[in-house]
Formats: structure tokens, C-alpha cells, sequence
């Protein structure tokens, strides 16, 4: 998006927040879940040998792939992400002899047939994979994928033993904030916002976040793994994530940044490592 352009939808909305605020909060809404198209750093190449499938989801067809066989490990991407991201974390998985399994969310994916979606369809197609690939070991997720993937456990949708979290993101009410100021929609406009997410999704916006206290999450082993440069979920929330979940590990790196820690192969290593031990009374 150009200054100019930029520049254009801030005026654009100012102006609609006071004269039809209703209508503007409308429109933010349907901007804050169309999902962007901007490049990301390309995943590794796709490991050999991986089988493809398209499974009927609620929200379109979901296309899955998968290596290996044995206990699955499923991964959610982020927003704006793939399935191709896993590529790095196939092979030491396999070498614990799990399966691999990844998908693309709605909106997503070179075959995507629509261009919104939101947490609450990417937990819908994780169901829809779970179902199709039997007892999930552990759920890999990434940045919003985490918030997916906790809906999808409250609701019963899956029941993984270990979740990994990389870059989770927690809540969303401060992420829909910040959208709103870079549109400069008004205080009029921003009381029907709450309510927009709601006709979305089903759920208030506040039911997006979760804690180490929920007590849906607190018999899952939990690994978490950030990295202190990112810029785009901030890593102490994390860390306050880890700190209240039982049991949880924290790994943290640095330089690596939001995207490219899914490519480093010592994160890969240790996750790998992670989700294959055994359970410690100790572990944190």
C-alpha cells in the first residue's frame, strides 16, 4: 500500500467514523479479516515423499499433506502463513517416528477460493484434519494458529497430549487496536467493532485470548518458543504464558524473528526432542 493510498483510507475513514460510524465499523471488520497477501520469506523445500489429500471442511476444501506414519503431529500456521512452513520440522520429527501432517486454513494457500477468514474457521479446519487423520499427538502451531488451535480444544475438536506454540499470538483485542489507529477509525465507529467480530465469528472478542489458567489447556503439555527480536508479537507475553502454565517449557532465541524461526534447524531439533519425551514432573 502506497503513502498515498494510505493516507486516502485514513481520511476515508475519519470522516465515515463520524457520519456513519456503524457502517465503518463495517468496513475495518471486513479489512481485519481479509487475509493479506503480503510476500513472506518462502518455506524450505517440501521433504520428499509426502502424500496429499483435500478434505470437505464447513468452510471449503481443505488441503492437507502428510509424511511419515505413526502418532500425528498436525501444524496451524499463522495468519497469512502455509503449510509449506513446516518443511523444516519434518525430518527430525520422522526420525521420532511421528507422522507430519500440515494444511492450508481458508483464504490460504496457492488454491485458496475466498480471502477472509478467521481463527475460529482455521480452528474448524484443524477439526476436520484431526478427524480425518486419527489420535493427534501434538498440535505445532504458529502465531494465530495457537489461538486456533486453543479454540479447537475447548470445543472438544481435538485432544493433542503436547501443544508446541511458536510465536503465539494471546489475545487480539490489542492487535484490532492497532489496526483501528492505522485506519484513524474514530471512537463512534470502534464501540461496533466488538460487535462486527462477533458477526464474524460467533465470539466476542475477548474469548479469542487464553492464559496458562484456562481449564481447558492445563493438563496439555505445553512448549513455547520465541524469539526476543519479534517484532510482531511481543515476546514477554510468552514468557507470562509459560510462567502460568503447569509444567511448560520456554525456549527462546534470538535474531531469528517472527517467520524465519520456523526455519532454523536447532529450533526444529529441539522441538523435535521436546515432543517425543517423556513426561517430568520437572520440566520447567
Amino acid at each position: 500500500m502506497t503513502v498515498a493510498t494510505r493516507l486516502a483510507f485514513r481520511s476515508s475513514f475519519a470522516v465515515s467514523s463520524r457520519m456513519t460510524p456503524r457502517r465503518a465499523a463495517r468496513r475495518a471488520a471486513d479489512l481485519w479479516f481479509r487475509v493479506p497477501r503480503h510476500p513472506v520469506p518462502p518455506p524450505p523445500p517440501a521433504p520428499p515423499g509426502g502424500g496429499t489429500r483435500t478434505l470437505s471442511g464447513e468452510h471449503g476444501p481443505v488441503r492437507t499433506r502428510c509424511w511419515g506414519t505413526g502418532p500425528a503431529v498436525v501444524f496451524v500456521h499463522g495468519w497469512g502463513g502455509g503449510g509449506g512452513q513446516v518443511h523444516g520440522f519434518v525430518r527430525p520429527l520422522l526420525r521420532q517416528g511421528l507422522q507430519v501432517v500440515a494444511f492450508d486454513a481458508p483464504g490460504h494457500g496457492p488454491s485458496a477460493e475466498k480471502h477472509t477468514t478467521n481463527a475460529v474457521e482455521m480452528a474448524s479446519s484443524l477439526r476436520v484434519v484431526a478427524a480425518e487423520y486419527g489420535t493427534v499427538h501434538a498440535v505445532v502451531a504458529h502465531s494465530l494458529g495457537a489461538i486456533a488451535t486453543t479454540i479447537a480444544i475447548r470445543r472438544q475438536w481435538v485432544e493433542p497430549e503436547q501443544t508446541a506454540f511458536i510465536a503465539p499470538v494471546t489475545e487480539v483485542r490489542s492487535s484490532l487496536a492497532q489496526f483501528a489507529d492505522a485506519l484513524a477509525v474514530g471512537p463512534l465507529a470502534r464501540q461496533h467493532l466488538d460487535a462486527e467480530v462477533r458477526r464474524h465469528t460467533g465470539l466476542a472478542i475477548d474469548d479469542f485470548g487464553y492464559s496458562g489458567c484456562d481449564p481447558a489447556l492445563r493438563s496439555i503439555r505445553l512448549v513455547a518458543i520465541h524469539d526476543r527480536d519479534d517484532r510482531f508479537v511481543p515476546y514477554g507475553k510468552t514468557a507470562e504464558l509459560a510462567e502460568c502454565w503447569p509444567g511448560a517449557r520456554l525456549i527462546t532465541t534470538e535474531g531469528l524473528g517472527h517467520v524465519r524461526i520456523l526455519y532454523d534447524p536447532g529450533v526444529a531439533e529441539r522441538l523435535a526432542d521436546y515432543l517425543t519425551a517423556p513426561a517430568r514432573s520437572d520440566r520447567r
